[in-house]
């Protein structure tokens, strides 16, 4: 089938997809998208019938009479008053500034709702990031991917909606000018229909071009996220390697790019309202040189007059849909990877509680993994027969050289990723029936490298828990981190800043531990996660934890035999599986 302007007709459907669902998900957010759309179509109604008022007032302004058998004459004498030119006046201008009260009212009403509609689309994507998506996909993107949709993308997405609340109105004005250009003079209508449809065609590869600039604008907007962030996050490298030039000139030939691809779309956009006025002017000098009669003009001057404004505000109008109509379909892209992540990722069974769940009454006494397989790809097995068991009121050592996958069967209790074969049971109940969430929450994992968060010690600690500042400063006075936090300015009020770079790395390591313990769990895993400690701090602090969980389970995941020392069971994490082995499913 061929191309209609440009345009492959799949290319069509998608974009009428992406923007149905769109508007379906935006207007059950937002109701009051509806009275918006209303409030445009009033505003419209009004002008064009402001416009229309013109055409007595221009007859009576240039000295004609209008015939009593017009409806220009009833309407005056049904309301009671004399169909003279200041009737008509005031007609005009009271329709002219209802059309500006209503258009003002829908402009604050689209800008609030485009407001709303950001937030709300970033808000959604983050969540969803959060609760729903996969590892698996976390590792295979960027991070400026990610970043992306829940902002400039999203921002985009809003815009989309935004493009319709304003195309709708427009459009319709521009049908109903049309409409009364028809009801002026037909000829003029056709000619008008022919100059759209000439400027149409010039404009018909701008369509499929500004789809494709806007698909580069979304990589290119993810790439500078991404390298943004490498930056920052890996600023002690850069600085140590003296490589300040290297990451800065090229985050500028990125950004200069993203700002070149960005402007060709604008002039993309202007060029499809310079286009048909250029043609506009071209048509009408060559009317009035070689085709109006200059001695017919004087005898339809009021015709003419009210054919002019009429072309002079159907122009514009559609000059300006042609406009938002290109600005929409260069953030389609944007507005259907955020579609598809707020449907399509949010549905994926990563949290989702499966059928067979069943609840778990009591704490957990033991978990047990038997001849367990799982490899993050089917050629680079990790875990390969593993078999171990963990029982209540004992501690554990799992002790193994660095890299040789120690962390990944904590992955997989905690149902991170699913194992190929095997068998892991939590008191006896096949892990594929406990619950996630109940999981997560008896079984606490604190990782080597603590993540903290630009706030308080106190809200670092709770993260999210409605705990008190006591049970907070109890958890503290088992990690050995109390005294520290006291001799802070603030206290347990003290702000950490990015990536706790205003704290040690031991005290980073010690409110990290705090933060599992203040949720009181049935299991603690510690991966690596005393390293940063000194020796004498180091064993004060696992006695603490030992003593404190001493009827529970505690994990220890190590590379240094010294730390497995304070340990009651020490598993030396290779006899717990055979060597890595080619998995088969």
């Amino acid at each position: 089938m061929m191309p209609l302007f440009g345009v492959r007709w799949s290319a069509a459907a998608s974009w009428l997809s992406t923007i149905r669902s769109l508007v379906a998900y935006a207007v059950l957010k937002f109701p009051l998208l509806v009275v918006c759309v209303m409030l445009s179509l009033i505003s419209v109604a009004t002008e064009l019938a402001a416009m229309t008022s013109l055409v007595p007032l221009t007859e009576l302004a240039v000295g004609h009479s209008i015939p009593s058998t017009s409806k220009w004459v009833s309407v005056p004498q049904w309301l009671g008053y004399a169909p003279a030119i200041e009737f008509y006046l005031a007609v005009f201008l009271i329709l002219i500034g209802s059309r500006l009260v209503t258009s003002f009212a829908s402009s604050v009403l689209v800008s609030y709702l485009t407001r709303q509609m950001i937030a709300h689309f970033s808000s959604e994507a983050f969540t969803t990031f959060v609760n729903t998506l996969a590892f698996e996909e976390l590792q295979e993107r960027s991070v400026g991917y990610f970043i992306n949709l829940a902002g400039d993308e999203a921002n985009r997405a809003s815009q989309v909606i935004t493009a319709l609340l304003r195309l709708i109105p427009v459009a319709v004005l521009g049908v109903l000018y049309f409409s009364a250009l028809v009801y002026q003079s037909w000829w003029v209508a056709m000619g008008v229909l022919g100059f759209l449809a000439l400027s149409l065609l010039s404009l018909a590869q701008t369509f499929r071009k500004v789809h494709e600039l806007g698909a580069r604008q979304q990589q290119e907007s993810r790439d500078l996220n991404s390298h943004f962030l490498d930056a920052l996050n890996s600023l002690r490298t850069v600085r140590s390697y003296t490589a300040e030039d290297f990451v800065s000139q090229k985050y500028k030939r990125m950004i200069y790019g993203y700002a070149k691809t960005c402007f060709r779309v604008d002039a993309l956009s202007l060029l499809s309202s310079f286009v048909p006025a250029l043609l506009l002017v071209l048509v009408s000098g060559a009317a009035i040189l070689w085709v109006i009669d200059a001695s017919a003009v004087s005898a339809h001057v009021p015709l003419i007059m009210v054919a002019v404004v009429l072309l002079l505000r159907f122009f514009p109008v559609a000059g300006q849909a042609i406009d938002i109509f290109l600005r929409l379909v260069a953030d389609l892209r944007a507005g259907d990877d955020l579609r598809r992540v707020l449907h399509d990722v949010s549905s994926r069974p990563v949290l989702v509680p499966a059928p067979e769940e069943t609840t778990i009454p009591q704490a957990i006494r033991h978990i047990r993994f038997k001849n367990v397989s799982f490899g993050y790809s089917r050629n680079a097995p990790v875990l390969r027969e593993f078999t171990v068991s963990f029982e209540a009121g004992n501690n554990y050592a799992v002790l193994g050289p660095s890299g040789v996958g120690k962390s990944t069967f904590v992955d997989v209790l905690l149902k991170f990723y699913a194992f190929q074969s095997g068998h892991i049971a939590v008191n006896d109940v096949d892990l594929s029936r406990v619950p996630t969430q109940w999981l997560r929450e008896h079984v606490r994992v604190v990782e080597q490298h603590a993540r903290l968060f630009n706030d308080t010690i106190f809200n670092n600690v709770a993260f999210g828990a409605d705990v008190t500042l006591n049970a907070v400063r109890e958890a503290c006075q088992v990690t050995c981190i109390d005294a520290d936090i006291d001799r802070l300015p603030d206290g347990f009020n003290t702000l950490v800043t990015y990536q706790g770079s205003n704290l040690s790395g031991g005290q980073r390591q010690r409110l990290a531990i705090a933060r599992a313990l203040v949720r009181n769990p049935d299991v603690l895993i510690l991966d690596e996660s005393v390293n940063a400690l000194d020796v004498p701090l180091r064993r004060q602090l696992l006695a603490s934890i030992l003593e404190a969980y001493r009827e529970r389970i505690v994990i220890c995941i190590t590379h240094d035999p010294a730390v497995s020392e304070q340990f009651e069971r020490v598993l030396e994490f290779a006899q717990l599986r055979a060597e890595p082995q080619p998995l088969t499913f």
